[in-house]
């Protein structure tokens, strides 16, 4: 049996608007195009802080291309967005990698992406680990969404093989990423061309589950 039977994706709302789901897909839209704009071999031998800066950037010039979609110019991504706590003030605020924000709605909708590299076959403790998926469990990230992502920067290929070893690791121990009932890692379509899985996960008390999408993009 492969991975996973691939789905459509659903979101967690309660009510489940539709205006939810294009959101997330259009975010992950305008991560395909700026992907498709980076030489991604190039990268393979980078930093995640380098990858993620020039993804980064890529986004911001694919929403403001002449070419782009009609929606993009109401979304807007950025890079190590500082996140508010009663915890923390200042410079110590911790930091989201990537977030794309879509203006003209109130209030506005956010999307958050946590990146990590995965450049071996052990890098997966790292991307579910602490300061990896970690950071949404406890609600460090996204304390206030009910869905968000992780990117994966694959730089040892091919993508199959990490995605087999992040699935692995999560059946083989769903208690340590607290996997909800029937939140396994999960292929789903969000957007054309993009690798992206599910998984859903029990959150610290009082935060409710949370899914995330994972994306998977190939930096070798």
């Amino acid at each position: 049996m492969g991975l996973a039977r691939r789905e459509h994706l659903q979101t967690q709302s309660a009510n489940k608007p539709d205006y939810a789901e294009s959101f997330i897909n259009r975010s992950h839209h305008i991560l395909r195009i700026a992907y498709a704009r980076m030489d991604a071999p190039s990268f393979a031998e980078h930093e995640e802080e380098d990858i993620t800066g020039e993804l980064t950037r890529a986004m911001q010039e694919a929403v403001q291309d002449h070419s782009a979609p009609r929606w993009a110019k109401h979304f807007w991504p950025s890079e190590e967005t500082r996140i508010h706590d009663e915890e923390r003030l200042g410079k110590r605020r911790r930091r989201i990698d990537i977030e794309i924000m879509q203006h003209g709605v109130s209030p506005r909708r956010r999307f958050r992406f946590e990146a990590k590299r995965l450049r071996d076959s052990a890098s997966h403790r790292e991307y579910l680990g602490q300061n990896g998926l970690g950071c949404f469990l406890d609600g460090r990230y996204a304390r206030e969404d009910q869905i968000a992502g992780m990117l994966g920067y694959v730089q040892e290929g091919p993508v199959s093989a990490r995605a087999h070893s992040l699935a692995d690791a999560l059946r083989a121990n769903p208690e340590k990423c607290a996997v909800a009932k029937g939140g396994e890692w999960t292929e789903v379509s969000v957007v054309k061309d993009l690798s992206t899985f599910r998984s859903v996960h029990n959150r610290t008390h009082p935060l409710p589950r949370i899914t995330l999408l994972h994306t998977l993009l190939l930096f070798c």
